[in-house]
């Protein structure tokens, strides 16, 4: 007798990325061996991806949302996965790209392990042309995390290869929301996390299921994403994660070193800033919040980062001076 096939709903959020959704759709919709649906949430995009998708309305295993208003990437994100009642969803954002074996080999993993919520598995990095890069994997071999094992390991950061997971539907529905209210950075961390607090583990699969794509960014992060990142990081590791340690009766020095050792990462970030600017205090006063007012560690680091452009500069004017005393002497 033939076993039925997994029911497996692919979620894509998307704002804006009509260059990109056509093969993130199309990439759910060819999936081997599962019972697949598409459920893809257009949070009010501004650019040509309404019209890049009236070409699935057709397909009725494709349904398509589009909102009037701009929900922000966690509600946008929540809604969509809220939505279908298979026993499996997969978050894939509308620039990424499933494998065509990629739900029938972790809705595999998640039946082999019933106490996981979230499957996740190693990917091929590609960049804004769709050429191949390298293959992230996670330094672990694959196989089953415990609920408690997974929580430890989240003090350190989000450990996925990419935020492509597949999640059980039955442990979303046991929690009060899919991802927080309001949150623009962190929110799959923050899932993660809860989940693993609610007695939920995680399965690994070490081969490469997905592609996900890769943005060069030369100027970095601007003022504002970076603060929605750091008060993203404050909220996982100053809530989410404390709530638990606080249920297990766990040390918190485990955090409040995770919370300093992201603070001095993050501080990196007001080097760029004129310390009289409103930015630089925005970010300052934040960082304070993560380092739980460890000031003494943010004014090290930017001492020296101070440091290192003095240097870098100086050996830049000895440089020019050296180049300008050879080029007198070889002219005379």
């Amino acid at each position: 007798m033939k076993t039925r096939s997994p029911s497996v709903a692919i979620c894509i959020p998307t704002f804006n990325q009509s260059d990109y959704v056509a093969a993130a759709v199309e990439s759910a919709i060819s999936q081997f061996d599962v019972q697949a649906e598409v459920w893809v949430s257009d949070d009010a995009s501004t650019d040509g991806t309404a019209s890049v998708l009236d070409k699935f309305a057709a397909n009725p295993r494709v349904f398509i949302k589009r909102h009037a208003v701009n929900k922000g990437i966690a509600s946008n994100a929540g809604w969509v996965m809220s939505q279908p009642r298979t026993e499996f969803i997969v978050r894939l954002d509308s620039d990424d790209m499933l494998h065509p074996h990629y739900c029938k080999n972790l809705a595999f993993q998640l039946k082999s392990f019933p106490k996981a919520a979230v499957a996740h598995c190693a990917v091929r990095e590609i960049d804004a042309n769709g050429i191949s890069g390298r293959v992230r994997r996670l330094a672990r071999r694959s196989g089953f995390q415990k609920p408690d094992e997974a929580l430890r390991v989240a003090a350190a950061g989000y450990r996925v290869a990419a935020n492509i997971c597949m999640f059980r539907k039955a442990a979303l529905d046991n929690l009060p929301y899919v991802y927080e209210e309001g949150l623009k950075f962190c929110e799959d961390w923050d899932l993660y996390a809860r989940l693993a607090a609610s007695g939920w583990g995680n399965v690994y699969y070490s081969r490469v299921l997905a592609n996900y794509r890769v943005w060069k960014d030369e100027s970095g992060l601007r003022e504002q994403r970076r603060a929605d990142e750091i008060s993203g990081i404050v909220h996982v590791l100053g809530s989410t994660l404390l709530q638990a340690w606080h249920q297990r009766n766990w040390s918190c020095a485990e955090l409040d070193a995770a919370r300093a050792q992201f603070a001095s990462a993050q501080s990196a970030a007001l080097g760029s800033l004129k310390s009289d600017s409103a930015e630089f205090k925005h970010l300052r006063q934040l960082l304070m919040v993560l380092s739980n007012g460890n000031s003494e560690l943010l004014d090290r680091q930017l001492e020296q980062m101070h440091s290192k452009r003095f240097l870098a500069k100086a050996v830049n004017q000895l440089n020019v001076k050296c180049r300008d005393f050879l080029k007198a002497i070889i002219y005379h």
